[in-house]
């Protein structure tokens, strides 16, 4: 049975489940954003997930989920509660 799990969100949102789905030998197509960008916004990615001039979503080479994240970017997005 073909499965295709819905990851639509974020860039690392889209690099887990992108990651998932390469592992599942009955994933048929990988769902990204359209417009291609449009969940970019995320400060602390340093990478992008984009559909190749061959139609496919090459599997990432990077070690982790393929996609490096500014560490120095994440940590002024994290808002630190105190108790």
């Amino acid at each position: 049975m073909e499965c295709m799990p819905h990851g639509v969100g974020n860039v690392l949102h889209q690099a887990a489940h992108l990651n998932c789905e390469l592992a599942m030998p009955n994933s048929a197509f990988v769902e990204v954003p359209y417009p291609q960008g449009a969940r970019d916004a995320q400060p602390y990615m340093t990478d992008t997930i984009r559909i190749a001039s061959d139609g496919c979503v090459h599997a990432p080479a990077k070690p982790g989920l393929g996609y490096e994240i500014d560490r120095a970017a994440l940590d002024k997005a994290i808002t630190a509660v105190e108790r």
